[in-house]
């Protein structure tokens, strides 16, 4: 055992104030948001199996340890939700969905219940640029010094993508700046649970995948879990306030990852063109099979 093993770290949320950690995507679990969302979590498989009739096809393909991406199509705000029930539990504490921030971070107790329970990360989409996604993709690909093979770059990932080089910057509903690149080596890989799409399809019907998705995986070797789910609009359309007693159904597909795919505009095109034809091929598959 080296000293390495031995050596601590503070938190990558130290020094936040208690709304700011909220909102940011550096936030770590304590005992107390770990058991409230574990709580939450098994009130939520129990209704969604009662209320819902909620079944997961393909189980097999489903990530037993992080870093991964769950995608999926975006119809109702049970989405995250359903993928996040769909998890194993070992990896229920290191995933994080990714919601909108001027959703679900707009207030004070709404950011504490978000995060909470859900366990989700922002992205203000009002100011999505490059730094925001950059901030998921450092959190997503942490990093655990010392550890053979804890690598998850791709072959053509060179330093100047390193985390602790990047000059991230972690933006909250302020507009103000932390630099996640002061304390890389308190991360440590998680999952995130992303929809490509950007926004909740109004008829249900599954609008072309953003770019975005490209920025954070192109040129890692990171998995990304492509996702089909059925009856969610059903259940719970926009602009309605209680779900329905709609079966829901969560089509897992098989791992991609996107090593190959160049850090550029066309790759990133590429990535989200790719995804967007597995979620449609599974969406194909429930049709077929009928759920």
């Amino acid at each position: 055992m080296s000293n390495a093993d031995w050596q601590f770290h503070p938190a990558a949320d130290h020094g936040l104030g208690p709304v700011e950690r909220l909102r940011s995507t550096r936030r770590e679990q304590g005992l107390l948001s770990w058991a409230m969302h574990h709580l939450a979590l098994a009130g939520l498989r129990t209704t969604l199996k009662v209320y819902h009739r909620f079944e997961v096809h393909g189980r097999e393909n489903l990530p037993t340890a992080p870093p991964f991406v769950m995608i999926a199509n975006h119809a109702s705000h049970l989405d995250a939700l359903v993928l996040a029930a769909a998890l194993p539990r070992k990896v229920s504490a290191t995933t994080f969905p990714v919601a909108a921030g001027d959703v679900f971070f707009e207030s004070a107790a709404l950011s504490a219940a978000t995060a909470l329970f859900i366990n989700a990360l922002p992205l203000w989409r009002k100011r999505a640029t490059g730094h925001a996604l950059e901030d998921l993709r450092a959190r997503l690909l942490g990093r655990r010094e010392g550890a053979p093979g804890s690598s998850v770059l791709g072959p053509e990932q060179g330093s100047r993508r390193d985390v602790q080089d990047s000059g991230l910057q972690d933006s909250g509903p302020k507009g103000s700046t932390r630099d996640i690149a002061h304390q890389p080596e308190c991360f440590s890989p998680v999952g995130l649970i992303l929809f490509p799409e950007g926004a909740r399809s109004r008829d249900g019907a599954m609008m072309p995948f953003k770019p975005g998705i490209g920025r954070i995986v192109a040129a890692t070797s990171v998995p990304v879990i492509p996702c089909w789910i059925d009856g969610a609009h059903g259940a719970f359309p926009p602009g309605t306030w209680l779900p329905r007693p709609r079966k829901l159904v969560v089509r897992v597909g098989a791992p991609l990852k996107f090593a190959d795919q160049p850090e550029s505009r066309d790759g990133y095109d590429a990535v989200a063109t790719r995804l967007h034809q597995a979620v449609e091929a599974l969406r194909a598959d429930t049709q077929r099979v009928g759920g």
